[in-house]
């Protein structure tokens, strides 16, 4: 009798041993997925630098500057402002997607004939979770400047190939 209780104790052991080795290898399963998962680029974080306008110059002059920049504008739904539009300053609306709102503002400035340039600010707000009070964002995308300021420079081609 004492000889089968020993195994039956024994084989508790055993078990007892298999399945918490069992359970470790599943927690360091999931414990890597988690990690790749975090490491992974399909995270959708963008990273985040302090918003301030840019500024870039062109090879064309002032006019054709501007219905470049009018143009990026439409393309991006963005509605002109016309109490706050002038000749070298160009102001959109809010345009609201969600909780985010979003501004553009152009100030335009000739530096030769043929050469001219223009100063990008984007404004974003965001709404609070329980009020209807909108927040500045002190930080935007690393991308975003330079996206539309690529966007500016091929509406710029564009309108030197339509003729002005």
């Amino acid at each position: 009798m004492s000889n089968s209780s020993g195994k039956k104790a024994e084989r508790a052991v055993q078990v007892g041993s298999w399945w918490t080795g069992g359970w470790i290898i599943i927690l360091l399963l999931v414990g890597i997925g988690f990690v790749i998962i975090q490491c992974t680029p399909l995270s959708q974080e963008v990273e985040q630098v302090p918003n301030r306008p840019v500024t870039r110059s062109f090879d064309v002059n002032e006019e054709m500057l501007r219905k470049a920049v009018e143009r990026v504008f439409a393309k991006k739904n963005y509605q002109l402002d016309p109490e706050r539009t002038t000749a070298h300053h160009l102001q959109s609306r809010w345009l609201e997607e969600g909780s985010y709102r979003t501004m553009i503002i152009a100030d335009l400035r000739s530096i030769k004939r043929s050469q001219s340039e223009v100063t990008l600010r984007v404004l974003l707000e965001k709404k609070g979770t329980w009020s209807d009070i909108w927040a500045p964002m002190d930080e935007i995308g690393i991308d975003v400047y330079d996206l539309l300021m690529d966007e500016v420079s091929m509406e710029s081609y564009r309108v030197l190939y339509d003729g002005g």
